[in-house]
């Protein structure tokens, strides 16, 4: 396997729906590399946006911004080394300028890894002008019932601005409809190059999405064994972040999706449901 070259995937994902415990498992292959999330692809792309090429000095600019977001920083990768990297190398758009930061990532944590997937809500954005120059790209969602995202996240705190996820349940609402807006214009343009993938199925068959997964992006794998690894190089949980991720280690319990259910008012699911209304019945979630 060569060093400079790798196919590039993302995974796309609201809020509390198993997005960390996913990628945990499937980084176990041996082959699959994670990039966690960071807010790298919109400073990359708004850098761009403004400069027509990059000489050597907007390549230091650029990547001083991308050392200025914290979980970038939790990459622990060097900057000196970063650039020189960059400097060997042509950069016509910000498309070849994040699939290098991608390959100096799998370079330093996997070398041998056929494949990166990076992990980051707002990919979805960036996603069809990626395909634009690296055509076999594929896209991975996560999805969960609404209700259950709210029960699972108000009380949580953001582990850099210290907020909550959400202000409140029509807050939520708004934003995963948004969300859900978004995923199915993907969905409808690239059919055969994305998979959607419900919490829910997660937990209930766990084996099969990782099969579906693996199908997408071209991994062939006759049994499942490297999923019970536990020994490997990875950096997907950030000290920072842990609080959010307690239960990604440990065994996936079927009826832990119930608990909004008995957690939350009537009221509330019943708002939630209705302001979402549209989304779960695409989703096929039921009241």
């Amino acid at each position: 396997m060569s060093n400079n070259y790798i196919n590039i995937h993302f995974l796309s994902h609201f809020a509390r729906t198993g997005s960390t415990f996913f990628c945990d498992r499937i980084s176990r292959h041996k082959n699959i590399v994670i990039m966690p999330e960071s807010r790298i692809l919109k400073k990359i792309y708004d850098h761009f946006e403004k400069k027509n090429n990059l000489s050597n000095n907007s390549i230091f600019s650029l990547v001083e911004k991308l050392f200025s977001d914290k979980k970038f920083q939790n990459y622990q990768l060097k900057k000196n080394e970063i650039i020189l990297y960059l400097q060997d190398n042509q950069i016509s758009n910000w498309q070849n300028f994040f699939y290098l930061i991608c390959l100096f990532y799998r370079n330093k944590y996997k070398k041998d890894a056929k494949l990166l997937i990076f992990k980051k809500k707002e990919s979805l954005i960036y996603y069809d002008d990626f395909k634009k120059i690296y055509t076999e790209t594929k896209i991975i969602f996560l999805i969960r019932d609404p209700r259950a995202i709210f029960n699972s996240s108000f009380k949580l705190k953001h582990s850099i601005s210290g907020k909550k996820f959400f202000n409140n349940y029509i807050d939520m609402c708004f934003k995963f409809n948004i969300y859900y807006n978004k995923l199915r214009k993907i969905e409808n343009k690239y059919p055969k190059n994305c998979l959607l993938i419900k919490y829910e199925n997660l937990l209930n068959n766990f084996e099969k999405e990782v099969k579906k997964t693996l199908n997408l992006i071209k991994i062939i794998e006759k049994d499942l064994e490297f999923l019970s690894k536990e020994n490997y190089t990875k950096n997907i949980i950030s000290n920072d972040d842990e609080h959010l991720h307690e239960n990604v280690y440990k065994k996936l319990i079927s009826t832990n999706d119930n608990k909004w259910v008995y957690s939350l008012s009537i009221f509330k699911r019943l708002a939630i449901y209705i302001i979402c209304i549209r989304s779960v019945i695409k989703l096929n979630y039921k009241f």
